[in-house]
């Protein structure tokens, strides 16, 4: 089971907006009993290890393991919770349909599940001939009521975090892969110590999860007009649009062990 299972992309040409590149993705099949636990699944393991899930059971069998995950896996942060499927939802997509690596899952490094980590989402990389090609800096956001401004917010925390002389995230992920002794470590490196000269490289990237129902354009002109300014990196938008999504996140939290509504982040 892969996300091609449930999701068709594609480039929307032509593009109306002159200031980032739109990719539009949306359902092929509705979320069943087969795509729901496939969903499930992702979100357990950008929050463990799936090696560490086989690890611990070798040991305290599966039934421990799993009482483990229902009780640290997500946040009971009633406002934290769906914005962690966007965030999932995104990296994934970016994995499996464009090719880059997610070399650090910020979300595994949160201490305690309702623990919120600062910073730019995930920095996705892509690899040519043996060096790092492009460095994205990757922010999502997720509603299910119609907000206009939630993609002008998204950009600008893009914005604000990369303005920094060395952004947080860049540290986060050097600090990690050091840690890990992660063959990726001496091309990141590379890339961090000559990042002025690799500008070129590097781009945004906004991944917008919406209720499709609640879908507008507004959301992509607002942002037309907070994203003309050259000096940043190229955006693209990812937008996914996916019906009921309410209900299908209520059910695969759920799933999980956390019950209960809530609102977007």
């Amino acid at each position: 089971m892969t996300l091609a299972n449930w999701l068709a992309w594609k480039a929307r040409l032509p593009n109306p907006y002159r200031n980032f590149d739109l990719i539009e993705i949306e359902e092929k099949n509705e979320i069943d009993h087969k795509i729901e636990p496939f969903l499930t699944k992702l979100l357990q393991e950008y929050r463990f290890d799936p090696n560490l899930f086989q690890k611990l059971a070798s040991r305290l069998g599966w039934s421990n393991v799993e009482k483990i995950i229902l009780n640290s896996t997500l946040p009971t942060v009633q406002t934290a919770r769906r914005g962690y499927f966007g965030e999932v939802l995104t990296s994934a997509m970016l994995s499996e349909f464009f090719g880059y690596v997610i070399p650090i899952k910020k979300l595994r490094y949160a201490i305690s599940a309702n623990q919120s980590l600062p910073g730019t989402d995930v920095i996705a990389i892509k690899k040519q001939a043996g060096a790092i090609s492009e460095v994205c800096f990757v922010e999502s956001k997720l509603r299910t009521t119609s907000d206009t401004a939630a993609s002008v917010q998204g950009y600008r925390q893009l914005k604000e975090d990369y303005s920094q002389r060395i952004p947080d995230m860049i540290l986060f992920v050097l600090s990690r892969l050091y840690e890990n002794e992660d063959p990726l470590f001496e091309d990141f490196f590379k890339y961090v110590s000559t990042r002025k000269d690799m500008s070129g490289i590097e781009r945004f990237c906004l991944g917008l999860t919406w209720e499709h129902g609640t879908w507008t354009e507004t959301v992509l002109k607002n942002l037309e007009e907070e994203t003309d300014d050259p000096s940043f990196p190229r955006l693209v938008v990812h937008r996914t649009r996916i019906k009921n999504l309410a209900e299908h996140l209520k059910e695969l939290f759920k799933a999980i062990g956390v019950t209960g509504a809530s609102e977007d982040d």
